[in-house]
């Protein structure tokens, strides 16, 4: 893509190392310049070197110095990334049409270089840009994790999640800018710690738990949308860890009581992405931002299921099914969010069947558990009622002919369970 999003490794692949974390470099060439055991400091390639030979590039370097805004950087770097792309990919097609692919970049190559040695110098002239921009203090929170990208794409992972954790602990970073920095950083130190189980290097200087706890504490509540994510992923993470104590079942307790509280208002879609106008205070420049989406409703299904887990089997209890029906009640029977599906993402509408359905099959195996009559009409007037909310759920936000179809799959198995006995 042109704007490099989503290109993590390509420059491990222009070089065929992926670069290096101990010497720190863009092109993973640590033994050049290493004195008495420890890497020299590179030497930074500059702009102007390079614009005699390269008229974009000369005019990129003037738009930088005319324009000094974070939009600015943020499209340069773009620009270089699309660059470094379309090397990368010139040179993976050496050897099947060269003539062709050498062509097709050859006004990017220069004297004396192929298009892996001109994808490296451009990713040091990438490199330059997020130094440039630090040193003049230029920053936003979306130039910043482009500059994270560009250092996991180096195989810097570490100098990525230090930059992450100096932005986030910045006085100056705003709490409803820096819910992506946390997220971000949360995923980062995952991916070192789950490198170092199996490499043996070290692990994170902190875990995406830890992380996303501060990180909660940090963004205001009125702040829904960031706080809501951040929630969220949190969830997900404790969700994970095994085996579950109770005090991270009480703490999962806690998110989701939150969480349901957070879903409240018919008049806020917590889940449709939106455009915000994101001013910079430094350059009073305004960055359009698309905020990612919140899909409440796979949290909600994994959280059930992640409870249902401690409520089937031998050591199944009666507060562990309690604990299960608590879950699904409150999203049901007391949240307008579990009352329509009108407003709702088709992601949401989709996991709000798995959620149903799961529903639905726990107490279908309780109720054909029951013995005892009186506790059984109970059971299959519980599961009843599961079935018409499903149907309502549906039934009231339209949604077309599958939805329509699953409406009457509902009444059809709600038939089944009413005259079965």
């Amino acid at each position: 893509g042109e704007d490099g999003n989503g290109a993590v490794g390509f420059l491990g692949k222009a070089d065929g190392t992926g670069g290096g974390e101990d010497d720190g470099s863009a092109d993973g060439s640590g033994d050049d310049g290493r004195e008495g055991g420890r890497p020299a400091k590179k030497a930074r390639v500059e702009f102007g070197s390079q614009t005699r030979s390269d008229p974009t590039l000369a005019l990129l370097q003037n738009a930088l110095e005319a324009v000094p805004t974070p939009k600015m950087y943020l499209e340069g770097s773009r620009f270089l990334r699309m660059r470094i792309q379309r090397l990368v990919d010139n040179d993976d097609l050496q050897g099947n049409d060269e003539e062709e692919a050498e062509d097709d970049v050859s006004h990017l190559i220069g004297e004396d270089e192929d298009a892996n040695g001109a994808a490296k110098r451009h990713a040091q002239l990438l490199e330059t840009l997020y130094e440039t921009a630090a040193e003049k203090g230029i920053s936003s929170s979306t130039l910043l994790l482009d500059n994270v990208d560009f250092l996991f794409s180096t195989g810097q992972p570490r100098k990525a999640e230090e930059l992450l954790s100096d932005a986030v602990s910045s006085a100056e970073t705003k709490p409803s800018d820096d819910a992506r920095l946390w997220l971000r950083w949360a995923e980062v130190s995952q991916l070192i710690s789950e490198e170092a189980a199996t490499s043996g290097t070290t692990k994170s200087s902190s875990s995406p738990t830890s992380i996303l706890r501060r990180a909660l504490k940090r963004t205001p509540i009125h702040e829904r949308h960031s706080h809501t994510l951040i929630l969220t992923e949190l969830m997900q993470h404790l969700m994970m860890e095994q085996p579950s104590s109770s005090k991270a079942k009480a703490e999962l307790k806690s998110l989701f009581q939150k969480l349901l509280l957070l879903s409240q208002g018919s008049n806020y879609s917590i889940a449709y992405a939106k455009k915000n106008k994101v001013a910079d205070d430094d350059n009073d420049e305004e960055e359009e931002m698309e905020d990612d989406k919140v899909n409440l409703a796979s949290t909600f299904v994994a959280y059930l299921k992640h409870t249902m887990l401690y409520s089937t089997g031998e050591e199944a209890t009666a507060d562990n099914d309690n604990a299960v029906r608590s879950i699904y009640t409150s999203i049901l029977y007391h949240s307008n969010y579990g009352k329509s599906c009108a407003g709702k993402t088709e992601e949401e509408t989709r996991d709000m069947k798995s959620f149903f359905d799961a529903c639905i099959q726990f107490e279908s195996v309780k109720m054909g558990r029951r013995k005892d009559k009186k506790k059984k009409k109970g059971r299959k007037m519980e599961l009843c009622k599961l079935y018409e909310t499903a149907i309502g759920f549906y039934a009231n936000g339209g949604g077309g002919s599958y939805w329509r179809k699953v409406v009457d799959g509902y009444q059809r198995d709600l038939d089944d369970v009413k005259y079965s006995f």
